[in-house]
């Protein structure tokens, strides 16, 4: 029995969607050892499109310049992320981009896990990411059902219809 306890101990618990920040420019992450300054390469975001997202690491005074950071899209209401890891490259220390693409719209939490000179540490922000009515015809995403999960993709997930 107390192995589950500690199992259940172990799992990272996801935070409430209600207290995720969406597009934020900056978070700090969950023990407040890191604020991370986020620049998107687009707003919003649009399924299909190859996307980037710029993180700089500081203390909330200095840049942290050996600072490893981790990008992990994922998309609460189907239970899945984006296929394959996003590449992340330094662009210069303590500043890096992360590129990956999101195979279809609607909400998406990206959890940044940073490792740095204070230990580890970990935000998660969340993006609304857009359709593109090229989708719709199946070009990118499919219609029908949602290639990464099988869930039914309704059209009606796209603003204004198709």
């Amino acid at each position: 029995m107390w192995a589950l306890g500690l199992l259940v101990a172990c799992v990272e618990t996801p935070p409430e969607k209600d207290k995720v920040p969406v597009d934020p420019a900056e978070v700090w992450t969950a023990d407040q050892r890191y604020l991370l300054e986020l620049e998107p390469s687009q707003r919003p975001y649009v399924a299909g499109d190859d996307v980037a997202l710029v993180v700089v690491v500081s203390d909330g005074d200095a840049v942290i310049e050996d600072a490893l950071v981790r990008v992990r899209p994922w998309m609460p209401e189907h239970g899945h992320g984006v296929s394959g890891e996003p590449t992340v490259e330094t662009v210069e220390p303590g500043t890096i981009e992360a590129r990956w693409t999101f195979p279809m719209p609607g909400r998406w939490e990206l959890t940044l896990k940073v490792d740095g000179v204070d230990g580890k540490d970990s935000a998660v922000v969340a993006y609304e990411v857009d359709w593109r009515p090229r989708l719709a015809r199946g070009t990118a995403h499919g219609v029908g059902r949602c290639v990464l999960c099988g869930l039914h993709e309704s059209l009606a997930h796209a603003p204004g219809g198709v």
